[in-house]
């Protein structure tokens, strides 16, 4: 029995992909918002591509974020994420721009409760 290997230890795990770095350079903003402006569903995709240029979110951390996770504090507005993949809670700060872009279509009525529906919710980006 002494001479009997573990075939497991002969596996290779394959590398890590390497991560992106990715900035915009020049004018790629204002031609991506140029872009947007000629497609279907222009506010939304205008507010979710401000979103996402000022916090660096993850789609699928805008799409799933939800109007009960946009909270005012003395900083300012942020999305707080109680949860996020790895485990640990996540506060992300909004500029002025991308905070517009979350209370687009929020009811002021909305923020006194706790609502748990997506932010997206009903700007056909959903699904």
């Amino acid at each position: 029995m002494k001479d009997l290997k573990n075939p497991v230890k002969e596996i290779l795990l394959p590398s890590p992909d390497e991560g992106r770095d990715r900035r915009l350079h020049g004018n790629e903003e204002d031609r991506m918002r140029d872009a947007i402006k000629e497609g279907p569903h222009v506010l939304e995709m205008l507010a979710f591509f401000e979103i996402a240029l000022a916090t660096g979110m993850r789609k699928s951390e805008i799409l799933k974020a939800t109007k009960s996770e946009v909270i005012e504090g003395r900083m300012g507005w942020s999305i707080r994420k109680p949860k996020t993949k790895n485990g640990t809670s996540r506060t992300i700060h909004l500029s002025e721009r991308a905070k517009e872009s979350v209370m687009l279509d929020v009811p002021p009525f909305l923020y006194p409760l706790k609502r748990r529906v997506p932010v997206f919710y009903g700007f056909g980006l959903m699904g």
